[in-house]
């Protein structure tokens, strides 16, 4: 019974928590809609009430031929229109209604998952007040349909002249409509100083923000209201302007988005190890950012809090050690001779100029799914459905994203790129089920002759066998559902960001010859007096100087720009400021790597900065691709491995150069940044490649 009562409430809690963002969004953005509805509304009221309502008549004459009826049309509200306001007005209160009762039940979640204290009975007062209203004007619907129906016809000619004298002439419901009117007309009015009180209520809320985030550096914003509302870019422009940001304000600076979200944006060490090493019991991932990716990955690790998310952990931890590690350096290694292969037969074929982005992604797509799923997709060389869909959904949730009316559920489903979204989303999650389901079974399978059957050797497990066996304190599992939702949040998180990371070290790489030609030779003194050219587990740590490079250009160019977080509690600062719980707090990884005060010379490649031997000038908290603190990447040592090894073998095969871009030719603004999901290049990021022969070794083999 308690198993059954715990399903059930997990049901509603993946319920909430998917619409939770958008119940908020919707909610807010229809108080001044709902606000204009019932002003039109009371106006019509008090216009029908006041005015001389006898107008309408129903008239007998005596005389044959004579019977008419008369409808005065100067009638202030006919009964069609005021049925459509009032139709409107209960729409508009219900979806308002709806959303908050909805932010309310996910309150009551939080504190039932984090055993926190959400105050929320000054709102479920108003959502009495309003279910109320709403029950009210459900009645005049009612009533009012009963009393006119739902259509009037309007084309009445008084015809009386002829028949005056014997025309009898009576008010049809009058005594109804009376009645009807001033209930309305009551109603109208209790409904719009609700309104009224939502506006006050979120103008005094943006006021008690504003106050409170005073002890921050305010940049300037269009006004007081709309803050800084569209001053965001996703462009290198957005990226020159948080330049501009770290350079006056050193260390923190408070940011508006109108009166609905009031961030705090950290760029220095000091100010950012609070927010990041807080316990994550009190850290919540803001569903701003993250609630696009829901559809997609569920209620995975990167997306969960409270106590889902700290079971979620354990339970994955396994799958990134050192020992499972091992064996995914030999996928490393095929995926990137793969990859190495084909490049060569188009150098031979005359090609020269390679867009980084595009064969990378599919390498790390290709060695993802061979660590996750022991598949082979071969979609280096052919395509492959599921990897075109995991691409796909990457593109339409940055599309999504810029797109303002896209970011409500009901109105996105309904568009083009809402139907492709889902038909993406088919094929990854049909995928992904198949494989957990056979893996399961096949696991069941094995137990149940393992006794029976000398022991044979065991094959090597993937990220699916390791989640599938790992079990809490309790004894239990992940569900299939579960464990579907990580395999997705490993292969989304996995490929575009370790595809960032190579692209750009290698650019960094290409537009410095001597620290390349150094990496290449460290990597030559490895490999010599071997057969194979294949990177090894044990090599790794030998990489020092590409590790250097590669640490470098994660810093100048971060896959990933910044984080976000919520907390629970008041968050203390440095200088006695305090960010109050439920801000927005927006970690600049970006602004962090590049800020003058943490970094000398922030914008140039010197890799000399993590020299081992170098750690004490470094600021814990300066250098944070894969964020820190509890909930920091958990797959930042994967990452790191795959970057060594296929930075490593590319240098070793390829001299690489500044590419050129076909479309644009040369440019002499150079590469423009793009941050999207993950930092890319507007037009894509070109290098010129050349083959190197390395003498006394084997070729590669790609299996």
């Amino acid at each position: 019974m308690e198993a059954m009562k715990s399903l059930k409430l997990g049901f509603l809690s993946r319920l909430i928590f998917k619409w939770q963002s958008q119940a908020t969004l919707v909610g807010k953005a229809m108080l001044p809609v709902l606000l204009l509805v019932r002003l039109v509304t009371l106006g019509a009221a008090v216009q029908a009430a006041w005015l001389d309502d006898e107008k309408e008549f129903i008239c007998n004459s005596r005389q044959p031929g004579c019977d008419v009826y008369c409808f005065n049309e100067a009638t202030p509200l006919s009964a069609a229109r005021l049925w459509t306001l009032q139709l409107l007005l209960v729409l508009a209160s219900g979806l308002v209604f709806l959303c908050y009762l909805i932010h309310l039940t996910n309150q009551e979640i939080q504190v039932r998952t984090r055993d926190g204290e959400v105050k929320g009975h000054i709102l479920g007062v108003y959502l009495a007040c309003m279910a109320f209203v709403i029950l009210v004007e459900v009645g005049f619907v009612v009533a009012q349909t009963l009393l006119y129906g739902f259509w009037v016809d309007t084309q009445y000619v008084c015809r009386v002249s002829a028949c005056i004298a014997t025309t009898e002439c009576t008010i049809p419901h009058a005594w109804e409509k009376t009645v009807f009117l001033v209930i309305m007309f009551t109603a109208s009015c209790v409904s719009l100083l609700l309104s009224v009180v939502e506006v006050v209520c979120l103008l005094v809320r943006h006021a008690w923000y504003t106050h409170r985030l005073s002890c921050f550096s305010k940049p300037p914003a269009g006004s007081w209201l709309m803050g800084h509302m569209g001053q965001m870019q996703s462009t290198e422009e957005g990226l020159l302007q948080v330049d501009d940001l770290v350079h006056t304000y050193k260390h923190s600076c408070c940011w508006f988005l109108g009166p609905f979200y009031h961030l705090v944006r950290v760029f220095h060490p000091d100010y950012v190890k609070p927010l990041l090493m807080a316990p994550a019991s009190i850290t919540v991932k803001d569903e701003l950012i993250y609630g696009h990716l829901r559809p997609w990955l569920g209620q995975s690790l990167l997306i969960s809090n409270g106590a889902v998310w700290s079971r979620r952990r354990r339970l994955l931890t396994p799958a990134f050690h050192f020992d499972i590690l091992k064996n995914y350096v030999v996928m490393f290694n095929t995926s990137a001779n793969t990859m190495h292969d084909k490049w060569r037969r188009l150098l031979a074929e005359g090609k020269t100029n390679f867009e980084m982005f595009d064969h990378i992604t599919l390498m790390t797509l290709d060695s993802l799914l061979k660590c996750a799923f022991s598949y082979n997709s071969n979609c280096q060389e052919s395509t492959s459905e599921y990897v075109s869909a995991i691409v796909e959904l990457s593109d339409l949730i940055i599309d999504r994203r810029q797109k303002i009316l896209h970011h409500w559920d009901c109105i996105y489903w309904r568009t083009q790129q809402g139907k492709q979204f889902k038909k993406a989303l088919s094929v990854v999650h049909s995928f992904t089920r198949e494989v957990v389901q056979k893996r399961r079974a096949l696991i069941s399978q094995q137990k149940e002759t393992e006794a029976d059957s000398t022991k044979a050797p065991q094959r090597r497990k993937d990220f699916v066998d390791i989640i599938l066996l790992s079990k809490d304190e309790d004894g239990q599992g992940l569900t299939d559902e579960e464990i579907q939702a990580e395999a997705n949040t490993f292969m989304f998180a996995g490929h575009d960001t370790t595809a960032s990371a190579i692209c750009w070290t290698l650019y960094n790489l290409a537009r410095h010859a001597d620290y390349q030609e150094k990496c290449r030779q460290e990597v030559m003194d490895l490999m010599e007096g071997r057969d194979r050219h294949d990177i090894e587990w044990e090599d790794l740590t030998n990489l020092t100087f590409t590790t250097m490079c590669i640490r470098e250009s994660l810093r100048l160019h971060s896959p990933v720009q910044a984080v976000t977080r919520k907390y629970t509690q008041d968050m203390v600062l440095p200088g006695h400021r305090t960010v109050p719980k439920g801000t927005i707090c927006l970690v600049s990884i970006y602004g962090t790597h590049h800020n003058p005060t943490v970094w000398t010379n922030p914008n140039e490649f010197e890799p000399e900065r993590f020299d081992p031997t170098n750690t004490e000038s470094r600021s814990s908290h300066g250098f944070i691709p894969f964020s820190s603190g509890p909930r920091n990447c958990i797959g930042q040592k994967f990452a790191l491995a795959e970057l060594r090894v296929v930075v490593a073998l590319t240098l070793l095969r390829f001299r690489l150069t500044p590419g050129v871009n076909p479309e644009l030719g040369s440019s002499p603004g150079g590469v423009r940044r793009l941050p999207q999901l993950v930092l890319r290049a507007e037009g894509g990021l070109w290098l010129q490649l050349e083959p190197l022969t390395t003498p006394n070794m084997a070729e590669p083999q790609s299996d």
